[in-house]
């Protein structure tokens, strides 16, 4: 249960950054649903095949979430005039 209740989640977010992002490009609401619905198949279809794949790699959760949190940090370091060296 906890699967499907985070894939929809993750359509949820895919398919509201979708519809904005879409936007840029086309005011055309069919053109939009269109490519919003075929995006909300290829996620969902990826992450179907793809959960039990990252379920071997016991610390690429930890990786990435540590990596969101220091992207988060040196952002909020910056966005109060913080300079820090970049690559």
């Amino acid at each position: 249960m906890s699967k499907i209740l985070y894939l929809e989640a993750l359509d949820a977010s895919f398919s509201l950054d979708g519809v904005i992002g879409a936007f840029a490009f086309t005011i055309s609401v069919p053109l939009i649903l269109l490519g919003n619905g075929i995006d909300a198949l290829v996620v969902r279809e990826l992450t179907v095949r793809g959960i039990d794949l990252i379920s071997k790699f016991a610390y690429l959760k930890n990786g990435a979430i540590y990596s969101i949190g220091m992207l988060g940090t040196l952002t909020i370091l910056e966005s109060f005039g913080q300079e820090h060296p970049s690559g």
